[in-house]
């Protein structure tokens, strides 16, 4: 059971009263002192408590005020009287200790079941009034002797108000019009103050507005995608009205919203859910001045159609609208518009289209900080601007299958939600608020999007600024690859790219020389992730139909409705690394698909489905070209000639690309990087990547390895190939160095606590241990790896 933020008031005060009267513990007359005070508190000035509660307490605590009022009880006499005469009878006078009497903790407890049997949540200040009234007190029984109160009637009168609930709100609202039956009152709803602040959208309004006023054509369509705020801009056009600064003809309107689930509902027979729409046009009809708001107003085609019949509620509304016997504001999707309503022309040509787009990330801030006394109130929380703010850029940057402010919105909820849920055990010292932070917005986001809270926390600047030394530590003797690799990253994240636009860069040389290595460099690196690496290869989607398995089958179709692996990994993973191995393999209907992803950073499937492609790093790998060998120039020698050698063999290499691919797929490729072939340096220090590798894996049996520069020629020499690049040496390095060395191991002739040295004796390679414990005097163990 929680507290309101009118207890938490509460609670401050009766310590202060119960400091006051020099009582060692909490009891029942120091909160009913506190709920005396209520008549002439400010709760501006109140030590101790903080600005969110004492924003949200205000009207519980006028509550209080006025029942003193309306009774003619002078607040502050009865305080004071009781303040001496609990001085008076404090049997347990000394330094209070913090913590509440027994009676005190029945006095709770009684409010809880109080809150409880009103189906309420939260205890409030009025449930203490009543327990205090109730509750056995000589103290309180003196002070209503003294003053001559009844003090059973003030009960009575309490608990008549208490009963008083949102529950028979509800139902007294729902009694002030015939069609709230079949929906919500949203006139009534916004005159008892129940309608959500609209902050923003005064044109959107303006325009309904307008439309409403006209002698014909009168019936707006709000027309926008899903969170935009159209249901909210309907209840903000209700609010408005229902206000006394309305200007006059909009201030006779009366707005209902009609639900067709609930028209649906509970109609057996036929016939009965015609008569409930009829009764609703029949009484729009009679009223000019009522509106009708149908929300989701494409369920509306179909809806009580049964058997041959075509009679729909679309139908049916179609000649009142006609007419212009009734005004309706109607409000769908662009997806739903153009599926159901556009293709009956009918239908569409009675309404006025009135278009609502999603808010700028600024407009998104602005109906943030319109809604954060809203938040704070029910989370009981304080928000900074500065988490408002990170929920706006942080929604807008990363969750891409959604729309603002609904983005911002439910991210801003749910970190509260969790903050809240974080703090609960805290609760008992009321003079304690949560604080949401900027890694509560940062953990929803992750959570949401499944991408690393470091990286949707961490600043970009430091990680871009050294992304050439992250990856040149995986990929070596590629300086010039790596080098535009990053450049390219960097400017598409510091946004001088444009908006939605994909990176695509073009991986070109031998086999072996490290493109596939890179792009899993380059996923873990910027994603903190190896598994944003979506890898498709090409050579599967060698025949036209392979379309199919980009986008999914067209309707009519076997595996229609399926989703394919690149649709599904691009929607729950837009943060990735988008590996097309062998582009040149693919058939051109294929490459054709990846046009518009390119280009436009979206991917349209079967379904109809935009998925976003903007934020994700598409790199095609292809060995065009990788053969081509030439002739060291004459004049040249050294490193100039190895340059003028590599200037040569990249300049060939791209125009093969050019000749092979289309030019429209040439043009959308931000970079062709040119991979070089491996000299003996970067082969020595590939190897001795693998041999940290192969020590990371021994770690748990606690053996490491180590090789000398003999043993490390060795294996260049039995596993360099300019045909194959660095895969011919990792697979020398597995037959030569981790087949033999996992025979040991099983065997068991390896014992933890042991370095097993490679070297060259007599032309072969051998291998000795040693203690790695620091003992000396083992000796020397030789076998020879077959």
């Amino acid at each position: 059971m929680f507290t309101s933020p009118g207890v938490s008031l509460i609670l401050v005060l009766a310590v202060a009263e119960a400091q006051l009267t020099e009582s060692s513990h909490l009891e029942p007359e120091h909160i009913f002192l506190a709920l005396l005070k209520s008549e002439d508190i400010s709760t501006e000035t109140v030590p101790g408590m903080p600005q969110v509660s004492l924003a949200a307490a205000t009207g519980e605590i006028q509550r209080i005020a006025a029942f003193w009022q309306q009774e003619g009880i002078s607040a502050k006499r009865l305080r004071r009287r009781l303040r001496a005469i609990v001085r008076e009878m404090s049997k347990s006078r000394g330094e209070f200790s913090g913590h509440r009497s027994q009676r005190g903790r029945e006095l709770f407890n009684k409010a809880e079941t109080l809150a409880w049997q009103n189906q309420r949540d939260n205890v409030t200040p009025f449930d203490l009034l009543v327990c205090s009234l109730e509750i056995e007190s000589k103290a309180i029984d003196m002070l209503f002797q003294e003053m001559n109160l009844e003090r059973q009637k003030l009960l009575e009168r309490a608990r008549e108000l208490l009963a008083w609930t949102p529950e028979t709100q509800r139902k007294e609202i729902s009694q002030e019009h015939r069609l709230a039956k079949y929906g919500r009152d949203l006139t009534a709803l916004a005159r008892a103050g129940r309608l959500g602040p609209v902050i923003g959208r005064a044109e959107e309004i303006k325009q309904i507005a307008r439309i409403l006023v006209q002698r014909s054509k009168n019936n707006p369509l709000l027309l926008g995608d899903p969170g935009v705020g159209k249901t909210a801009i309907a209840e903000g056009l209700a609010s408005y009205a229902a206000s006394e600064n309305a200007v006059t003809p909009l201030r006779d309107f009366y707005f209902v919203e009609i639900s067709v689930a609930a028209l649906l509902s509970g109609a057996m027979y036929r016939g009965q859910f015609e008569e409930r729409v009829q009764e609703v046009i029949e009484t729009a009809r009679q009223d000019k001045n009522l509106v009708l708001f149908l929300d989701e107003i494409h369920t509306l085609m179909g809806s009580g159609a049964g058997g041959s019949s075509t009679l729909d509620a679309a139908n049916m509304l179609k000649p009142a609208l006609a007419r212009g016997d009734i005004r309706c504001i109607g409000a769908t999707t662009i997806d739903e518009y153009r599926k159901h309503i556009e293709p009956d022309g009918a239908l569409a040509r009675r309404f006025q289209i009135v278009w609502i787009d999603e808010p700028s990330p600024t407009e998104t801030l602005h109906i943030l900080r319109g809604l954060r006394s809203k938040m704070q109130e029910h989370h009981q929380i304080e928000i900074p601007d500065e988490a408002l703010q990170k929920a706006v850029s942080l929604s807008g940057r990363y969750i891409t299958d959604g729309y603002q402010p609904d983005k911002a919105i439910t991210v801003l909820d749910e970190a509260c939600a969790r903050r809240r849920l974080l703090t609960i055990h805290v609760q008992s010292s009321p003079t304690q608020t949560s604080h949401l932070e900027v890694e509560d917005i940062g953990q929803v986001v992750a959570r949401r999007t499944q991408i690393p809270l470091e990286v949707i926390l961490q600043s970009d600047e430091e990680r871009l600024l050294h992304l050439e030394e992250e990856l040149g530590k995986r990929v070596l003797g590629q300086d010039e690859a790596v080098r535009t690799v990053a450049e390219a990253v960097r400017i598409s994240r510091v946004g001088l790219r444009a908006p939605g636009k994909p990176i695509v860069l073009m991986f070109a040389g031998p086999t072996g020389t490290g493109k596939t290595e890179l792009a899993k460099a380059l996923s873990e690196t910027l994603f903190f992730d190896p598994n944003r690496l979506i890898t498709l290869d090409m050579s599967e989607y060698q025949e036209s139909h392979s379309v199919a398995k980009l986008i999914g089958s067209p309707p009519g179709y076997i595996g229609f409705g399926e989703e394919p692996y690149l649709v599904r990994e691009l929607r729950l993973h837009p943060y990735s690394v988008v590996l097309l191995d062998e582009i040149e393999k693919a058939h051109p209907s294929v490459l054709t698909v990846f046009l518009q992803v390119f280009d436009e950073g979206r991917l349209t499937d079967a379904r109809g489905r935009r998925i976003n492609c903007g934020e994700a790093i598409f790199i095609l790998t292809s060995n065009l070209g990788a053969s081509i060998e030439v002739k060291r120039p004459i004049g040249f020698q050294g490193m100039e000639a190895e340059q003028h050698i590599a200037a040569l063999v990249e300049a060939n290499v791209k125009q093969i690309i050019a000749a092979r691919l289309s030019p429209e797929l040439v043009n959308r490729l931000q970079a062709v990087v040119v991979f070089r072939s491996l000299d003996e340096k970067t082969l020595d220090a590939i190897l001795d990547l693998y041999v940290q590798g192969l020590n990371r894996q021994l770690a748990e049996r606690q053996i490491s390895i180590a090789m000398d520069a003999s043993a490390k020629a060795f294996l260049i020499e039995q596993g360099y190939s300019a045909e194959f690049g660095a895969r011919h040496l990792k697979r020398a390095f597995e037959r030569l160095i981790a087949e033999p060395l996992s025979r040991e191991i099983l065997s068991g002739k390896l014992k933890a606590g042991q370095q097993i040295i490679f070297f060259m004796e007599a032309g072969q390679l051998q291998c000795s241990t040693r203690s790695t414990t620091g003992i000396t005097g083992i000796p020397t163990q030789l076998y020879r790896p077959s």
